[in-house]
């Protein structure tokens, strides 16, 4: 029987996708970040599971496009930045 809280395709990994985006947003001191980080996990986690993948990887993208915005409006990286642009494929 399925479980429409807990699907099959949160628990294929060694872990419940669950527990690892509540080990991967601990200590996160924005809860807009904490958020949008632990969508994309859900996403990416379940990317080869559930037969969507494009869209689920374009969700997944959307929600980091929107982490990366919250996290250089609130607070900057405490290093200097790296030039990325060179490896960035811009897909819009």
């Amino acid at each position: 029987m399925s479980d429409a809280i807990n699907p099959d395709h949160y628990k294929r990994l060694p872990a419940e996708a669950i527990d690892i985006i509540e080990a991967a947003i601990d200590g996160s001191h924005n809860v807009q970040a904490a958020y949008l980080q632990g969508q994309a996990l859900k996403y990416l986690l379940r990317l080869n599971h559930k037969g969507f993948q494009v869209t689920d990887a374009k969700k997944a993208k959307w929600y980091l496009d929107r982490l990366i915005q919250t996290i250089e409006s609130t607070k900057p990286d405490p290093v200097s930045p790296i030039d990325l642009a060179p490896y960035i494929e811009e897909t819009e």
